[in-house]
């Protein structure tokens, strides 16, 4: 009976078949040659996948490659009729695993490295505590001292926590002077000259940041050096002014000459740096002038640095005492720092009464930078970083 299938299959398969058996005898000869075998048979390692690793990561084996001169010994490829056959996709593509290494760990401190971080640690934290502990103790020494009476006021050892607690020094210190009054006239001083400040220096460094006129930078430092001039240098000057303007005895006095500070000029302005510019051109481009820009986009970027030129304001507003010293003759405009000195004569000094009122003076500047120091510490830090 005739053989159904055709001729061209029948001469084929065997060629087919012999390349098989080339292919895997070359695969066994190869991982015989090769000397990176590890574990069993090198029939077994390929058969099984576990060939040579160079051949496994897609490279040539050495051994190999350095036999490739000999003579193979694989039968050649034959096929009837003298047509060589054509190799199937499957019997030529071997399939190639790649490898990859594992992430090279880095090298672990040594102890000593380890030692030396956690000792400079703790000698800056120690560092941190000292200049702590010398900047607290005088507002605890003036707390204590307030609580004392004059008998033990220097008494050797100090007694940090007096026994018996001297309340009533508060209450008569209170009541010797004025000090409600004193405390309104510093108040309305440091305030009036707190908003000054930032109303004018926040318009002044408007200024010198967002606008390119002609003399900028030579304005920008005439007033970076009238911080160089200390109040002692322009207090004759000044009170010269403010006496032709018979303005002695008056707030306008204690308050119109500190209206303005070159601190706090530097302080917005290199805070308004870093607003970006094209913020302010989209809202001229809206229609919006200078003034609704600078109320309704500026200041209320500027909070931070705000806060950090107030707190610094107030302090000096309010622990100002040379200059009202000069203008001021009337018990009645009296600031504090001046009603503090009055406990002190040449009678004699009641140190409990005034370490009391020195107390309650502190205070208001105690709770200030509670309040507001987040605020105030966010403004300072990125303030210095502006070019």
């Amino acid at each position: 009976m005739r053989d159904p299938t055709p001729s061209s299959n029948r001469t084929t398969q065997p060629a087919t078949q012999a390349r098989t058996a080339t292919d895997r005898g070359a695969l066994v000869m190869a991982a015989e040659a090769c000397p990176g075998g590890l574990g069993e048979g090198p029939r077994s390692r390929v058969m099984s996948g576990a060939a040579c690793p160079s051949v496994m990561a897609g490279a040539a084996c050495p051994s190999v490659m350095a036999g490739a001169g000999r003579p193979s010994t694989a039968s050649p490829r034959a096929s009837s009729n003298g047509v060589d056959a054509q190799p199937s996709p499957a019997t030529t593509q071997q399939p190639t695993l790649q490898l990859t290494r594992p992430p090279r760990r880095k090298p672990s401190p040594s102890i000593f490295r380890r030692v030396l971080s956690f000792r400079g640690a703790i000698i800056a934290q120690l560092l941190v505590l000292l200049a702590a502990l010398i900047g607290v103790v005088p507002y605890l020494w003036m707390l204590s001292s307030s609580l004392r009476t004059m008998d033990n006021m220097f008494a050797l050892p100090i007694q940090w926590i007096p026994h018996p607690l001297n309340w009533r020094s508060y209450v008569i210190a209170w009541h010797a002077q004025d000090f409600t009054r004193y405390f309104i006239n510093s108040g309305v001083v440091a305030v009036a000259i707190t908003f000054g400040n930032l109303l004018l220096c926040s318009l002044a460094g408007y200024s010198l940041a967002k606008f390119r006129y002609f003399g900028r930078g030579v304005l920008f430092l005439l007033i970076l050096s009238t911080m160089m001039l200390p109040l002692e240098v322009t207090m004759v000057p000044l009170f010269l002014i403010i006496k032709r303007l018979d303005w002695a005895n008056s707030y306008q006095g204690l308050i119109v000459p500190f209206l303005v500070d070159g601190f706090g000029v530097f302080l917005m302005r290199q805070y308004m740096l870093g607003i970006p510019k094209d913020l302010i051109d989209s809202a001229r481009i809206d229609g919006a002038s200078e003034l609704q820009i600078f109320w309704q986009i500026v200041l209320p970027l500027c909070k931070p640095a705000l806060v950090a030129l107030g707190v610094f304001t107030f302090r000096e507003a309010w622990d100002m005492y040379i200059w009202p010293l000069i203008i001021v003759s009337k018990d009645s405009l009296r600031t504090l720092p001046l009603a503090i000195s009055l406990f002190m004569s040449s009678y004699g000094t009641a140190w409990d009464q005034l370490m009391a009122i020195a107390v309650l003076g502190t205070l208001p500047m105690i709770l200030l930078f509670f309040f507001l120091q987040r605020a105030f510490i966010q403004g300072i830090a990125v303030t210095g970083l502006k070019e």
